[in-house]
């Protein structure tokens, strides 16, 4: 009958604060339920932050970077483009928003949902746009393989390697 009565007098307790109108929850608790509700607080920010911010965020910068090789690839492979769209700016935009569709895509199915994701994979993207060709001068068996020696023969006569470069603007690095 102790505990019943101990019971009671707890449960009256806290009616008693309630009444009161604390300020918070905590008012509202014992010191255990406190302690067990910091605890769970405590693990839930301790869960994903380490691991989640490690992994997600190179993964964002390579998603961006990647999404723009992937659309340069699909422009490749669809071949001729008809005479009314083969202008550089208009291929380049489509390129782009390919890109950005295979950016937002990537997003949902890697869960990269963070605003600093969003703009390290619009870095990536941008970065690669202006440097891909760097990449080219560097391995160019390699990129023959995925598009075609034409192709890389045509990027390395028209750019020079250890620049950056967008449409006609030239930028020369290190």
């Amino acid at each position: 009958m102790a505990t019943s009565a101990q019971g009671h007098s707890e449960f009256a307790a806290r009616i008693h604060r309630i009444e009161a109108r604390g300020t918070g929850i905590t008012e509202m608790l014992t010191g255990d339920e406190r302690q067990i509700i910091g605890a769970r607080k405590a693990l839930r920010q301790a869960k994903g932050t380490c691991t989640g911010w490690v992994v997600k965020t190179p993964l964002a910068l390579a998603v961006g970077a990647l999404s723009f090789v992937a659309a340069k690839f699909t422009t490749f492979s669809i071949g001729e483009i008809p005479e009314e769209f083969s202008h550089p700016d208009y291929i380049l935009g489509g390129e782009v928003m390919l890109a950005l569709a295979l950016i937002f895509t990537c997003r949902l199915f890697f869960s990269l949902s963070h605003k600093t994701h969003m703009v390290l994979s619009l870095a990536g993207l941008v970065a690669m746009l202006g440097l891909m060709h760097n990449l080219v001068h560097l391995e160019p068996d390699l990129w023959a393989q995925v598009f075609s020696y034409d192709w890389v023969a045509n990027v390395l006569a028209s750019t020079k390697p250890n620049t950056a470069q967008f449409r006609d603007m030239v930028f020369t690095l290190g």
